[in-house]
């Protein structure tokens, strides 16, 4: 599954309608090379995570010709984001999910479900899934537990699975990120998502790394699906945003 913050709308920026065309070339690799104690707070105002836009990634490793095209809605409180993936060169980008959005009152930006249309489910959280809080410090993270019920894709009358999930964002620290670019002063986001859906464990690690004002420009997500304490899912997936808006 696409759960975590790293399938929850990548990027973002302070304009209107961000766009990559035209921009400075980043993509296609990025290591970190420094990571320095935070000064300040992250905040979901200054990621721009309830900004209208698109924004174009490549992947890391080895197919680097997979492209990630992620669009925001604008409307507001809730907005819809829509992910859509090519495998290749002259692929036609292929929806993979559609997530809604809400801003909730004190600034945190959640998602309330995702439809994930190559596994053929829909996925509802209670209450919505905080993905961003109003203020993330180091050494202080958000931690939250609710509820997650899976359901078949266009048939919400029947649940697939359902459990308790524990979310968990943490601000690792300001990072330096080495590009083809150059090198990117960023924030370090981790967000840890562990779903117990009997018989099956759900365990995904989202790493985000933004730009204050500009958004999300690197992630790595790593999941993991056990069955009886067996695996049998197993992925990684790194991206780098491919070009910097404007």
């Amino acid at each position: 599954m696409l759960i975590g913050a790293g399938g929850l709308g990548l990027g973002g920026c302070a304009a209107a309608n961000p766009s990559t065309e035209g921009g400075l070339v980043v993509g296609s690799r990025f290591e970190v090379v420094e990571t320095k104690v935070s000064a300040s707070a992250v905040r979901a105002a200054d990621i721009s995570l309830d900004v209208a836009g698109l924004l174009r990634y490549i992947t890391i490793g080895d197919d680097s010709t997979a492209r990630l095209i992620v669009e925001r809605g604008s409307t507001r409180p809730e907005w819809t984001v829509t992910r859509r993936e090519s495998k290749g060169d002259g692929d036609e980008p292929k929806l993979v999910s559609e997530q809604r959005l809400v801003l909730l009152a004190d600034g945190s930006v959640a998602i309330a479900e995702e439809i994930v249309h190559d596994e053929g489910v829909e996925v509802v959280f209670e209450p919505p899934m905080v993905v961003m809080p109003t203020e993330l410090r180091e050494g202080g993270p958000f931690v939250q537990q609710l509820k997650m019920t899976v359901h078949p894709l266009g048939n919400r009358k029947r649940t697939k699975a359902s459990g308790e999930v524990e979310s968990t964002i943490e601000l690792v620290g300001d990072e330096q990120l080495e590009t083809e670019a150059g090198r990117l002063e960023t924030r370090h986001v981790r967000h840890i998502f562990v779903a117990k859906l009997k018989p099956a464990e759900v365990s995904n690690t989202t790493d985000q790394w933004y730009m204050d004002r500009i958004g999300r420009v690197a992630e790595r997500r790593r999941e993991q699906t056990k069955v009886m304490g067996i695996q049998i899912r197993s992925n990684q997936e790194d991206w780098v945003i491919e070009r910097m808006p404007g």
